[in-house]
């Protein structure tokens, strides 16, 4: 029998491309703008390759969420491959990404019931939510049920995570450069959380 729902994320989610086809999570990548070439995360760059290039790049990347158009082909192909009724879209925090709003967009452009969740965080931490929506699915949970658990999951769900520099916050212009001097000399490592949707500062050590 045909799952009655099918899972789609974005790249944030950060699902192993194995494991998400392992588990038909249909992802939709996000786009890296970097000298002046329009990447697709997951597709066009792999993460060990971004990281290993903002250590010797000279500018700063930029982000930006799917287009409404590449959200509804992900839709379309999730829902003709599984045979769903219905798609549930998990999103990362609309507090960080326009993510969530251009989901919301896409599904009003389709011509099925289309379900945008927020997850009200990043990460695996956002992947998470989506591999246990996976499971629920594979034993039958519909499509109301499933939303009713993504947001319930989205409640439960905290993360919590630690910088090794300033040194890229303060290329974004998130951190003042007094503030990265001072966490450089003396060795000061903030550790993060996501609290109602944001990113604020749980300790310094």
């Amino acid at each position: 029998m045909s799952p009655r729902i099918a899972i789609v994320t974005e790249s944030t989610a950060d699902i192993p491309g194995e494991l998400a086809a392992e588990r038909q999570i249909f992802t939709t990548p996000m786009h890296i703008y970097w000298d002046g070439k329009d990447l697709r995360d997951g597709v066009d760059i792999a993460p060990v390759e971004f990281y290993e290039r903002l250590v010797t790049s000279r500018t700063q990347p930029t982000t930006s969420q799917p287009t409404i158009p590449e959200f509804t082909a992900t839709f379309e192909h999730a829902r003709r491959v599984t045979g769903a009724t219905a798609v549930i879209v998990l999103t990362m925090s609309a507090k960080l990404s326009g993510t969530y709003n251009a989901a919301c967009q896409a599904a009003r452009a389709v011509g099925f019931p289309v379900f945008v969740v927020d997850s009200r965080t990043g990460s695996l931490a956002h992947g998470l939510t989506a591999l246990a929506l996976a499971d629920a699915r594979d034993n039958g949970i519909g499509p109301q049920d499933a939303v009713r658990l993504a947001r319930e999951l989205a409640d439960r769900t905290k993360m919590i995570f630690a910088l090794n520099t300033l040194e890229y916050l303060y290329r974004s212009g998130r951190v003042s450069n007094l503030k990265r001097f001072l966490g450089a000399a003396l060795q000061i490592k903030p550790i993060l959380h996501v609290q109602d949707g944001g990113i604020t500062l749980l300790e310094q050590v």
